[in-house]
């Protein structure tokens, strides 16, 4: 039998020290590559956003925005576009989880977004394609939280869904404000689109008022007292500088220095200011050139719509995309769009589902009637809505004639083509507007047919 000696021993007190040493190489070897990695996606995740910004309209004068530097590879995007209208349209968006698995899933919302935006699509339709894409393309466990506004100024109110967002703060220019948001929904992608059936709350506004969203991290910002910051202390901010023009700025101070560095809390604010949009009322946008002997110059075509169709149907994609088959009228896309918009909106609220705008005049009315307008289109059983559509070319531009027909009864038009006695109203605030974009308007019938010609001209050369 072989004994051990004490030279036969391993020197343990020897070895000891430099396996400590080794295993601290291969350590800080595998952090280094570990944060090489975490860089790499880093860079990944900031490379996507500055894509998708591309196609935002967050420069708008009626945006501030915030993006701190860890929200991006968070999961975090904050998206504005505007309509055809002008009028603006965002999303704050927060995915589940981080890292680039997040930042992807940020992309197919971004394209459907700012496609759908561009075309003119409501706000409901816009949320069921995203939640749609999403729910065929994500795994169950990768959730995306978000709040998506579409402002509507000429009519005065602010559409809002909400999921899993804090409060929305509508801080009127008069200094009072309210929290406001949709909050019954779940979040984009986790039922399918039969199952889907978002809840929009309406908001009545004014030029000049201020819609805040915050993302979740704002009720992760832990206070010197280790208490959370959330929305309480928006409320206590809010007595301090309630009539300022920079509470944007003022806010954003106080969360960024509430937010540790050492443990930042990722977080988006964005603000978007009620104005009236920017529509261009001259004409002349059409440069000669763009018109060839190929293009559809002289045309005619009609639409009508029954109550089938009414119910989920918005028909105004559709027919600015027919109308933006003809090259020279592309430069008149936003007056087009506003123009149809307006005499729709009528022609179904008042005509078909003889809703009194007179109910707008107060807050409590105005969402009565919203809440009115839901129901009446879910139980709608007859009526229909007709365009009728010539465009006809002349010698320095062209006509376009729109006529817009509904199964309503009419109404006593008299006093609206009174013009010394413009409405700024909102319940007649559209009328006016397309009175000062077309050449001609008038009602024929009982009041429940409408005709109007919109004019333009080539560009001088």
């Amino acid at each position: 039998m072989k004994t051990t000696t004490a030279q036969d021993k391993p020197k343990s007190d020897e070895i000891l020290p430099s396996s400590i040493a080794t295993d601290a190489l291969l350590l800080k070897d595998l952090v280094a590559q570990y944060h090489l990695h975490r860089q790499r996606e880093q860079e990944i995740a900031q490379a996507v956003f500055n894509n998708i910004a591309r196609y935002s309209c967050l420069n708008d004068k009626r945006i501030k925005h915030w993006l701190s530097l860890n929200s991006v590879f968070n999961g975090e995007i904050i998206l504005a576009a505007r309509n055809p209208a002008d009028d603006i349209i965002a999303l704050s968006s927060d995915f589940s989880g981080n890292g680039i698995c997040a930042t992807i899933a940020t992309l197919p919302v971004s394209e459907i977004f700012y496609r759908l935006v561009e075309k003119g699509y409501p706000l409901t339709h816009i949320l069921s394609e995203i939640n749609k894409k999403l729910h065929l393309l994500l795994p169950r466990d990768l959730l995306c939280r978000a709040c998506v506004i579409a402002v509507n100024s000429s009519k005065g109110y602010i559409e809002i869904w909400s999921s899993g967002f804090p409060s929305c703060l509508l801080l009127s220019e008069d200094g009072t404000y309210r929290f406001v948001a949709s909050q019954s929904n779940l979040p984009l992608g986790v039922v399918d689109e039969n199952n889907f059936k978002p809840s929009i709350q309406i908001e009545k506004t004014k030029v000049g008022d201020r819609l805040f969203i915050f993302s979740n991290g704002i009720n992760k910002i832990i206070k010197n007292d280790n208490s959370a910051f959330s929305l309480e202390g928006v409320k206590q901010l809010l007595q301090e500088k309630i009539n300022s023009e920079d509470f944007f700025e003022q806010l954003l101070k106080v969360l960024n220095e509430h937010n540790d560095n050492q443990s930042a809390q990722p977080f988006t604010l964005l603000e978007v200011k009620v104005e009236l949009p920017e529509i261009s009322q001259d004409n002349k946008h059409t440069n000669p050139l763009l018109v060839t002997t190929r293009c559809m110059r002289d045309w005619h075509f009609s639409l009508e719509l029954h109550s089938q169709t009414l119910r989920h149907f918005d028909p105004l994609p559709l027919l600015l995309h027919i109308l933006m088959e003809s090259p020279e009228l592309q430069a008149h896309k936003g007056v087009l769009y506003t123009i149809l918009a307006e005499l729709y909106s009528n022609a179904l609220d008042h005509g078909v589902l003889k809703l009194d705008s007179a109910l707008k005049r107060d807050t409590a009315g105005f969402t009565g009637y919203y809440q009115q307008r839901e129901k009446l289109l879910e139980n709608l059983e007859e009526g229909f809505v007709r365009f009728n559509i010539k465009h006809t070319s002349t010698k320095t531009g062209g006509e376009l004639l729109i006529e817009v027909v509904d199964s309503g009864n009419g109404f006593d038009y008299s006093h609206l083509l009174q013009t010394d006695r413009p409405n700024q109203t909102y319940a007649g605030r559209g009328i006016t507007l397309i009175r000062n974009l077309c050449k001609k308007f008038e009602y024929l019938a009982h009041g429940n047919h409408v005709r109007v010609l919109y004019c333009w001209e080539y560009e001088d050369e």
